[in-house]
């Protein structure tokens, strides 16, 4: 089985391999420099749904040989107190169209950034400023969380897997 996937990043791809690993599923993975049609910093939850929906179409497009086209954004929602929250979008394609949409959990970004995003400032830029004297646990996981975005990867690329793998389940 072959994935093409709609990013180069070696991040994403370690998250991805990551939860293959998990699931017990050995991939083939295409990695494609593809554009996710949306802004680079998504702000709400439509916008991210469609970059990862893009990436994945784009990444089948270039890669027709492959299985699935498989796209992942990362983006900010704000919820229903006017508080952003931070949550990824997983999206995978098939050559049928076959079309699965999952996100991760969305969890509450703490004021710090909260005050960023309200700047329309870019949070990559700042996200290791984020109490980087202090080494406490709890601040130590939210700064990683923010910065490498590893758990709500992993999360929404394990559910979009596990839906596209098992789709006759869900038929």
């Amino acid at each position: 089985m072959k994935i093409a996937l709609g990013t180069t990043s070696i991040q994403k791809i370690k998250y991805l391999n990551e939860v293959l690993e998990e699931i017990g599923v050995r991939v083939e993975i295409v990695g494609s420099e593809v554009n996710s049609g949306v802004s680079e910093q998504p702000i709400e939850k439509g916008e991210t749904e469609r970059g990862s929906l893009n990436r994945a179409r784009s990444a089948l497009e270039l890669n027709p040989d492959c299985d699935f086209g498989l796209g992942i954004e990362v983006g900010y929602n704000i919820n229903d107190v006017g508080k952003y929250e931070i949550f990824c979008c997983a999206s995978a394609v098939g050559k049928d169209e076959y079309l699965v949409n999952c996100s991760s959990s969305k969890i509450l970004l703490p004021s710090f950034h909260q005050e960023i995003l309200k700047q329309e400032k870019y949070l990559g830029e700042h996200v290791g400023e984020y109490k980087k004297d202090i080494n406490e646990p709890v601040t130590n996981y939210m700064r990683e969380l923010v910065r490498g975005r590893k758990p709500i990867i992993k999360e929404a690329v394990r559910n979009v897997l596990l839906r596209c793998l098992n789709r006759d389940e869900y038929k």
